[in-house]
């Protein structure tokens, strides 16, 4: 009588595959950053807030620049909300505007890459003409697996190794036929 060992390997090897990439796809380790943080100083003043990584413009001059309007921040402890940001292209002489800072370029550089209509910031340290500093972050971007030491994740990782084995502990054992 021919045995079903092989075939059960087979099915339970292809299970196992199929929820470990489950697991992996919907692991939070493998979100992209969606939001960036800003920290604007100058002088002892410093302003935090965070914006999308491509926000939609309010308003927006091609060649020009963006305007992004109503955004909460922090200036030195104290919340509150901008009635108006504004990101300068680098054919301008203005690197930033708000209700806090003006923060001119030195280089002609720019906050984001992309048109003025639909931007996307880069990261980064930016230096202004009179010594303010603008650091753009990526907001909480944890590392991919296997590259940093959470349990859960390094037990999924070996869960898809002993799945890829055919190792599934349920369908592993072989049943004599009867």
């Amino acid at each position: 009588m021919k045995t079903k060992l092989p075939r059960i390997a087979a099915v339970a090897k292809f299970a196992g595959l199929i929820i470990a990439t489950m697991f992996m796809a919907f692991d939070p380790c493998n979100a992209i950053a969606s939001t960036v943080d800003f920290t604007i100083s100058q002088s002892g003043n410093v302003e935090t807030f965070t914006l999308p990584l491509d926000p939609i413009p309010n308003s927006f001059s091609l060649g020009t620049g963006f305007e992004i309007d109503n955004v909460p921040y922090v200036y030195n402890g104290t919340p509150g909300v901008e009635m108006a940001i504004g990101f300068f292209n680098s054919s301008t002489s203005i690197l930033f505007l708000d209700d806090n800072f003006l923060i001119l370029s030195v280089a002609f550089e720019q906050l984001y890459m992309g048109s003025e209509s639909s931007p996307t910031f880069r990261t980064g340290t930016y230096i202004g003409a009179n010594g303010e500093t603008i650091d753009i972050s990526n907001s909480a971007v944890p590392l991919p697996p296997p590259f940093h030491s959470s349990p859960p994740v390094l037990a999924r990782w070996a869960c898809l190794v002993g799945a890829g084995n055919g190792r599934l502990p349920l369908l592993s054992q072989a049943r004599p036929d009867t």
